[in-house]
């Protein structure tokens, strides 16, 4: 059995290399945990003042 857990970031672009290294960190910590990337939806958020990001990760679900 699957569980499911998302992530949304506001995304402005990759011209900040540090931005760039913490989107790293944070994808590599989500994969050491076992989750596992798969599937990514992009919208346009006024709130947010720029593009969010969702990212959709699933993992075998942990013993109780």
């Amino acid at each position: 059995m699957w569980e499911y857990t998302t992530l949304q970031l506001v995304v402005g672009g990759f011209e900040d290399g540090a931005t760039a290294d913490n989107y790293t960190l944070i994808l590599n910590q989500y994969g050491v945990d076992g989750w596992e990337l798969v599937s990514t939806e992009k919208y346009l958020s006024p709130l947010a003042g720029g593009d969010v990001l969702i990212l959709f990760f699933k993992r075998l679900m942990q013993p109780a």
